[in-house]
Formats: structure tokens, sequence, C-alpha cells
């Protein structure tokens, strides 16, 4: 199975809401986990949000990335152009979302 990992700054938001997608959307395909160059907590609104469509993140939490090991992610997508996060997983891309 493919594991994909998102990146945001603080894992909030944005990530999770691309890991609660590729969760449900993905099911038995790929692997999805979220992380951030920091961590935080997941915004309330966030889970409102993704709930209202079906989508229930309740259960994720924020995560850093130094927590996750770069070999074990065949899919790195970060959501902000960070030199730094590109560089702790060993790419250089453009594809941003």
């Amino acid at each position: 199975m493919k594991k994909v990992m998102f990146v945001c700054k603080k894992n909030s938001r944005r990530s999770q809401m691309a890991e609660g997608f590729a969760r449900t959307l993905g099911e038995g395909k790929i692997a999805a986990s979220s992380s951030g160059l920091e961590t935080s907590y997941v915004d309330p609104t966030t889970i409102q949000v993704m709930s209202e469509i079906g989508i229930d993140i309740c259960n994720q939490t924020s995560k850093p990335l130094s927590d996750f090991k770069a070999d074990d992610y065949r899919t790195y997508a970060p959501s902000v152009r960070n030199p730094v996060s590109s560089f702790v997983f060993g790419c250089e891309t453009d594809d941003f979302w």
C-alpha cells in the first residue's frame, strides 16, 4: 500500500483535511498521514467542517514532521513552499497543493 504524507506548517488545518480526504477516498489504496514543521492542535472548525461533509477527523492529532522517516513514504505533499520541509524529506519538488 502506498504511503502519503501531507505536510503544512502547524498540522492544524490543511494537512489534517488532506489526511482525512485521503483516508476516506483512498481507503484500501493508500495510507495517509499528516504532520507539521511545528505541532499545534487540530482546529475545532476544521473538525466541524469535515464532519459536515461526512469525514470524521476527530481522532487525528497534530504531529511533528520529525516523528516520521522519509524512506517510509512514497509521496510527500507539502502545502507551502518551505525549503526546510523539502530538505527534511530529501526531495526537491514543485508539487505544492
